[in-house]
């Protein structure tokens, strides 16, 4: 997930295992996306913090019930809808993964 200019140094975030990383990161990403809105150099703020979740996610290999239940591509979608195209392109980029692994689930009858 190469992301350019000045979000391509955002180192990512680890995230804790199970569950808890995935709610921890679905929490963020909402927050940020609050943060963002009051506008000013809050913006650029969130978005860091939101680039630095996403790549942390990008290194996580997800499971179907994971996604389902950890309602995460909910979180990522919304920052998929933002006017920064890196940033637009990186919560895509996740979220096409996410569907091929929904899509291999569905055909494997999980």
């Amino acid at each position: 997930l190469a992301v350019g200019g000045a979000w391509g140094t955002v180192e990512a975030y680890e995230l804790l295992p199970g569950a808890a990383g995935l709610l921890e990161a679905h929490d963020a990403l909402r927050d940020n996306l609050e943060r963002r809105s009051l506008g000013g150099l809050d913006v650029m703020k969130a978005e860091k913090e939101a680039v630095a979740w996403m790549k942390g996610l990008a290194t996580r290999v997800l499971t179907a019930a994971e996604l389902r239940d950890s309602k995460i591509g909910l979180a990522v979608n919304e920052w998929r809808k933002q006017p920064e195209p890196h940033i637009a392109r990186l919560a895509a980029s996740l979220l096409s993964g996410w569907k091929r692994t929904w899509r291999e689930t569905e055909k494997g009858g999980a």
